[in-house]
């Protein structure tokens, strides 16, 4: 029989045991990569970047528009050339053409204005166009039928950081950047190939599980993944099967673009006053 000593050692042992593990779980792997939304899409995709991506997805039959509440349906061989056209007809950019005139008038305004790379005033959309969505079904995951959704935003970062990406139109500019991706399922086949893509989730992701998250997976059954680097995230919900990535956090890619442009701005201030009189001496 092990002495009360020993058994106060090993207790010990156990418990410092137990404790570096939590801690370690409470710390996601700063060496991960950044977690990546579906299908080869990334968070540097612009809207003529996601939109050219999805509709190439293996087994695609439609794909829409959805700027505002309202959706238009495209064909699966549409260009960008298509796709702008789409936008100049919508009820949201007849909206943004009224603002438009309005501020001849001094009266409301539904679009904001950005400094581009160059540092020449440019404008976007902005009521009208907080979200667009790129929706196209059916992806197959484990044999289910799933329904994705693209979820883009205007950023004045995006225009800066990537000018190239920009969607333009004649009037204004689009600097819209993936910022979400969304999976989601009906099919009644569900509950037969819910374990499958338990599994495909978990393998892939759960080195980006906080020990509270997996708290959490353990007593709702939904599973969260977080990574350091991008300030990106999956949350999936294993009783609907539903799926989604997100970056929108703080620390992370949003961050760095409102960061960037902030710089922007302030060197183009900068540039402004440079040989301008200063009254620090009268402080």
């Amino acid at each position: 029989m092990k002495s009360k000593t020993q058994r106060i050692a090993i207790t010990a042992l156990f418990g410092i045991l137990a404790f570096a593990l939590i801690a370690v779980a409470q710390q996601p792997n700063s060496n991960l990569p950044v977690i990546e939304p579906f299908g080869g899409l990334t968070w540097q995709d612009g809207f003529a970047d996601g939109f050219q991506k999805i509709k190439g997805m293996a087994g695609i039959q439609s794909i829409t528009v959805k700027i505002s509440g309202e959706v238009a349906a495209l064909s699966l061989s549409a260009d960008v050339t298509i796709l702008s056209e789409t936008i100049k007809k919508s009820k949201a950019f007849s909206r943004y053409e009224i603002g438009e005139e309005r501020h001849q008038n001094n009266r409301d305004l539904d679009y904001k204005e950005y400094f581009d790379v160059k540092g020449v005033k440019r404008r976007y959309p902005f009521l009208s166009f907080q979200e667009v969505s790129i929706i196209a079904e059916p992806i197959l995951i484990a044999g289910i039928p799933y329904t994705l959704t693209a979820i883009f935003k205007n950023e004045p970062g995006f225009g800066l950081a990537y000018p190239a990406k920009i969607f333009p139109l004649t009037s204004c500019d689009f600097p819209l950047v993936l910022r979400r991706v969304k999976l989601t399922t009906k099919s009644p086949g569900l509950k037969e190939h819910v374990k499958d893509i338990n599994k495909l989730v978990y393998s892939k992701f759960a080195g980006y599980m906080l020990d509270g998250d997996a708290s959490i997976y353990n007593a709702t059954g939904v599973f969260v993944g977080r990574d350091e680097q991008g300030g990106c995230s999956i949350t999936y919900n294993s009783h609907d099967g539903s799926i989604e990535y997100k970056c929108e956090e703080h620390n992370g890619e949003t961050d760095r673009l409102s960061e960037l442009y902030r710089k922007h701005i302030a060197n183009l201030e900068s540039q402004q006053f440079k040989n301008a009189p200063d009254m620090k001496s009268g402080l």
